[in-house]
């Protein structure tokens, strides 16, 4: 489906909107479709408890498990398997 989204027409009539292209929307979907099998909690999940006392360790364990999912989301999309490994690390 192509198409624009709906705008204010005077926003149109000035030039700030445009309709995406094919290889546009592609993308968008691309990464859309990435991030929600990436992002979506699921049962699979380990996250770390969220609890009132915030610690050094539950500090680390939460950070560890936004970075997974981080590299998850990243080897979904296209241009980064492209990468070579020294250039995906960065």
């Amino acid at each position: 489906m192509l198409g624009c989204v709906a705008l204010n027409p005077d926003q149109t009539n000035r030039g700030l909107a445009r309709r995406l292209s094919a290889y546009e929307w592609t993308a968008i979907h691309d990464l859309q479709t990435a991030y929600e099998s990436s992002f979506v909690d699921s049962e699979d999940d380990n996250c770390p408890q969220r609890g009132d006392s915030l610690t050094l360790s539950s500090l680390i364990n939460t950070s560890g498990f936004i970075v997974r999912k981080m590299i998850i989301f990243a080897k979904k999309l296209a241009d980064f398997s492209l990468l070579s490994q020294v250039a995906s690390l960065i």
